[in-house]
């Protein structure tokens, strides 16, 4: 667990855009949102990046997946920060959020070339290596491309492991 000066504490991060803007998800997502697959109030949700100025990237509604590859063990993607900049998300998005149900960040970028790389969590045996190592906090990444349910169920399933750990001593 990260508390930072605010007081404001969290143990789980999205990576940028993995659930939009607002941190409910993407439409395509919502389904498994209402069935409770994906829970963004488990997450510090980091809404997908705005630009100054508005970008128009490499994103197309109708072919998402020109831009991104799911590959054996992740994902890539080459979105280019498609966005419409933030005016639009102040207008548009700002007035739908409620930061105290799903904790939310933003990010305004100023245009650059310089490519962004993380590692982030996989596979559920990945938390329990960095918590080994003294990580307290974590990243979600590409894993909400392939299986957008999984995070949800791995932060379950470590509360879970964490109740019965407290339950034996």
């Amino acid at each position: 667990m990260i508390t930072l000066s605010n007081g404001f504490s969290f143990e789980y991060v999205t990576a940028s855009g993995a659930l939009g803007y607002d941190g409910r998800g993407w439409p395509w997502e919502w389904p498994l949102r209402w069935l409770g697959l994906i829970d963004p109030s488990f997450f510090l949700n980091v809404m997908k990046t705005v630009t100054l100025p508005p970008r128009k990237g490499n994103l197309r509604w109708w072919k998402p997946w020109d831009c991104i590859r799911l590959m054996p063990h992740g994902a890539v993607n080459a979105v280019g920060l498609t966005n419409p900049g933030p005016d639009w998300l102040a207008e548009k998005i700002g007035p739908k959020v409620n930061s105290k149900k799903i904790p939310l960040v933003g990010e305004l970028q100023e245009m650059t070339e310089i490519p962004v790389i993380a590692l982030s969590i996989w596979d559920f045996g990945d938390i329990a290596k960095l918590r080994a190592k003294g990580f307290k906090a974590f990243s979600f990444g590409s894993v909400f491309l392939r299986y957008p349910w999984r995070p949800t169920l791995y932060v379950r399933r470590e509360q879970k492991e964490k109740a019965q750990e407290k339950g034996e001593a």
